[in-house]
């Protein structure tokens, strides 16, 4: 890599040339945050952009502790020393939060932290998001479906609106059980206190499963909650 011009070490991680080795690595985990490939685990393009432009940032951190004179990225752990990859230093850090990874993600072995959204369900960011949007795009066909299957047979069969009327709470109220029933069991005391709580719950699962669709790729709480609970 060249010592100047755009693809100079000191360009790539945005710093001057400095014999801090703190402030170098610094450097490093700003760009390793910035570029992270599982901020894009939805975009396969951008995804391996940023996977392009990681490599570039690992490379560029080694060569500028090299030229320096500095312990290269390894040099603090025998476990780091191990490894012949490249990016062996950005893999032993969650890049996401900065800190030391005490977890790996099943799927790609990237580390993560206690901090991460999928900690505890040992899931990195990326496959998180794809873990649940694949979860939300099943339970939405899961309650529309029957719905729409209601409505398609109504009109074809001729069935008076009255009945098709009926056949529709009648659905809306079990789903609003299920949804009950999936927030705790206290939740059905809405029953006895609003007689049409359970409709309007079963309704308001309608409306959810699209909403939680809409931001499967980027509500970090949503994702949070569904991996307390896989």
């Amino acid at each position: 890599m060249a010592d100047d011009g755009p693809q100079s070490p000191w360009h790539v991680l945005g710093i001057p040339p400095t014999q801090d080795r703190e402030r170098i690595r610094s450097a490093y985990l700003a760009q390793a945050r910035l570029h992270h490939p599982d901020h894009y685990g939805l975009d396969p393009e951008q995804f391996h952009r940023q996977e392009d432009r990681m490599r570039m940032i690992n490379l560029a951190y080694r060569a500028a502790l090299e030229q320096q004179g500095l312990p290269g990225p390894n040099a603090p752990s025998a476990e780091a020393r191990r490894r012949s990859s490249p990016s062996a230093e950005s893999e032993s850090l969650c890049v996401e939060h900065g800190l030391s990874g005490r977890g790996r993600c099943h799927r790609c072995q990237r580390s993560i932290c206690p901090n991460c959204s999928g900690f505890s369900a040992t899931l990195c960011n990326r496959h998180l998001a794809e873990a649940f949007r694949r979860h939300v795009t099943w339970r939405l066909v899961g309650d529309w479906l029957p719905l729409l299957a209601w409505v398609i047979s109504c009109r074809m069969l001729l069935v008076p609106l009255g009945w098709a009327l009926i056949g529709l709470t009648v659905y809306a109220f079990m789903l609003g059980v299920i949804r009950m029933r999936r927030i705790g069991w206290t939740s059905l005391l809405h029953f006895w206190v609003f007689p049409f709580g359970l409709i309007v719950s079963g309704m308001y699962a309608l409306y959810e499963d699209m909403d939680h669709l809409n931001r499967a790729s980027r509500d970090e709480d949503l994702w949070r909650n569904f991996a307390r609970r896989i």
